[in-house]
């Protein structure tokens, strides 16, 4: 009785060093990876949000002087930087197809988002270079003429709020082209086999019974089939110990 409990031991002890064997590990290397994809991936979504917030606030402050009692404006991106709302909202959509995409999607990503990135970095550098200009609109709104004339001219600090987003995402985008096909992907374990849905016959999966063939043809096919799969399922008495061991049985039951 010991030296039958001494060989279980034995058995079940080579049967845990087997299964650790193949079991997946994550080396430094993958785990290294979903940080990397991970990070990138926040870089790009706190980018798409910080331009997002700053285009619905004032960019610049400017002074009517064509109207009665000098109208003051504080026109926000969407009136001086249309372009700004339009690009955040790219590279917010970008991040979430990062992740429904694979290497070649990835590259394609990776390029919009970069360039969404350039994209906002041009219309805050315009905007800050020529602030009368980009409050024209606003200020023939506000006057009421085609021509007014505007004082006082002064750019907020969102810009700088949505530069520091364009900049993250230009980080993402770049990041994505670069390594995006290291990063993991989506799992496609309840994609549709090619096998799924095909009855089986007598044979085994995706084999049917013969059309037009009689009762007692089809029942010696299965007979013969069965004969036939039977060393195959069977195996040798070591091998069927194994794969007990394998399922968590104990083979001596």
């Amino acid at each position: 009785m010991d030296e039958h409990r001494g060989n279980n031991s034995l058995l079940s002890d080579s049967s845990s060093q087997r299964q650790a064997k193949r079991r997946p590990l994550l080396g430094r290397g993958e785990t290294g990876t979903r940080r990397e994809y991970a990070a990138v991936l926040a870089a790009g979504a706190l980018g798409a949000t910080l331009v997002l917030l700053a285009a619905g606030r004032p960019w610049v402050h400017a002074l009517v002087v064509d109207t009665p009692g000098q109208a003051r404006i504080s026109p926000s991106a969407r009136s001086v930087a249309p372009a700004v709302s339009g690009l955040g909202l790219l590279a917010l959509a970008s991040v979430v197809a990062v992740v429904a995409t694979r290497r070649v999607g990835r590259l394609i990503v990776g390029s919009l988002a970069a360039l969404a990135g350039l994209g906002i970095f041009a219309s805050i550098a315009k905007t800050a270079l020529e602030p009368e200009g980009a409050v024209h609109d606003a200020a023939v709104a506000a006057a009421g003429l085609t021509s007014p004339t505007v004082d006082h001219v002064t750019v907020t600090g969102w810009p700088i709020v949505a530069a520091v987003g364009a900049l993250l995402i230009l980080f993402s985008g770049l990041s994505g082209v670069l390594r995006g096909s290291r990063w993991p992907v989506m799992s496609g374990r309840y994609e549709r086999s090619p096998d799924a849905g095909v009855p089986a016959g007598p044979g085994g999966p995706g084999q049917q019974d013969r059309p037009g063939a009689s009762p007692a043809s089809t029942e010696r096919d299965r007979s013969a089939s069965r004969q036939s799969d039977g060393p195959r399922r069977g195996g040798t008495g070591e091998r069927q110990m194994w794969d007990a061991l394998d399922r968590g049985e104990d083979p001596t039951d």
